[in-house]
């Protein structure tokens, strides 16, 4: 297993919002809405892999004007990746980090995103099935025209 850390949270969405890691209470930040940003100091991302432990253990991130919880965030045993859930269910979980990592910046949108704290590399959950061990092709090449 791999324990990775999170560094600096940034917070992108338009709401406040209050991040809790549910395994140690003591370790919260309040971040304001709109591009405002906070040192996690290496908070070490929760180990879930069911849907009671998610509930239990994983960053958990609130709305805090409306008093609605928006992620669910934790790092996976099976493949040490960090994903997160918008419902606390392990079925509904989404990848938000390319690879396994030491650290990681979390930036806080429409979902969440792990972004590298040295090179800035970001993942894009909405491109799950990715291989990522090959280089992405030019966005502006046909897919089509990639087939051997």
């Amino acid at each position: 297993m791999w324990n990775t850390g999170c560094d600096v949270v940034e917070n992108f969405l338009p709401v406040p919002i209050f991040i809790v890691d549910q395994e140690n209470t003591s370790r919260t930040l309040l971040l304001a809405q709109n591009d405002d940003r906070s040192n996690f100091n290496g908070t070490i991302f929760p180990w879930c892999d069911s849907t009671e432990e998610i509930k239990r253990k994983s960053f958990r991130v609130t709305d805090i004007i409306h008093n609605k919880v928006m992620y669910y965030i934790f790092q996976n045993y099976g493949d040490n990746l960090i994903y997160f859930s918008r419902t606390g269910n392990w079925e509904d979980k989404i990848r938000c980090a390319s690879r396994p990592a030491s650290r990681w910046n979390l930036q806080l949108r429409d979902a969440p995103l792990c972004v590298d704290y040295v090179s800035s590399e970001t993942y894009d959950h909405r491109t799950p099935n990715l291989d990522y061990s090959e280089p992405l092709p030019d966005p502006g090449v046909d897919p089509d025209d990639l087939k051997p």
